[in-house]
């Protein structure tokens, strides 16, 4: 019988960029040690519904110890509105904007700034338990500064409460590491 769960499972649809109707919240939290230093990360990602095809999307995370620099800590925060622009059988497309806070600028720069990003993805598989997501953004910040994103997530569900997942992404900004 346990053979059999995986098989008996809801898909995995690519939702990770359609808002369930009741909503979404999704916490983080990490620590761990980098060198002889502690390092803690938390994000939370939330998503609200406005229609079937719109959302309000809410996220942040902030960083104790290690990258965080003199201050100690960093942080970023986004407000924004998501949009479906395509639906097919297994794929989505979706694009969203918003405003942004980031609490370490580079020198010419403000903390403030816009988002616009790209998103999309296909369920993967017969029973749709896998799905593959990409997506693009682009940051303007007050002042001048121009960063690029690129984030790529693989996920499979193999029973109802587990859900595996492989994520590779490129941050980079016009000025400081990549």
């Amino acid at each position: 019988m346990a053979l059999l769960l995986p098989f008996a499972v809801e898909p995995a649809f690519a939702g990770a960029w359609i808002a369930p109707e009741e909503g979404q919240e999704i916490w983080t939290n990490s620590a761990g040690e980098r060198g002889d230093m502690q390092a803690y990360e938390s994000s939370v990602f939330i998503e609200a519904p406005l229609r079937p095809e719109a959302s309000l999307v809410a996220a942040g995370w902030v960083e104790q110890g290690y990258a965080a620099g003199p201050e100690l800590w960093r942080g970023e925060a986004l407000l924004g509105l998501k949009h479906v622009v395509g639906r097919w059988s297994d794929t989505v497309s979706a694009v969203q904007g918003g405003a942004f806070w980031r609490s370490d600028p580079p020198a010419d720069c403000d903390e403030g700034g816009a988002e616009l990003r790209w998103l999309g993805g296909t369920s993967l598989g017969e029973a749709g338990r896998g799905f593959l997501n990409l997506e693009a953004a682009a940051r303007l910040q007050s002042g001048g500064c121009l960063g690029r994103k690129l984030d790529l997530t693989a996920g499979y569900r193999p029973a109802e409460n587990w859900l595996g997942l492989a994520q590779a992404f490129l941050d980079a900004p016009d000025e400081g590491p990549t």
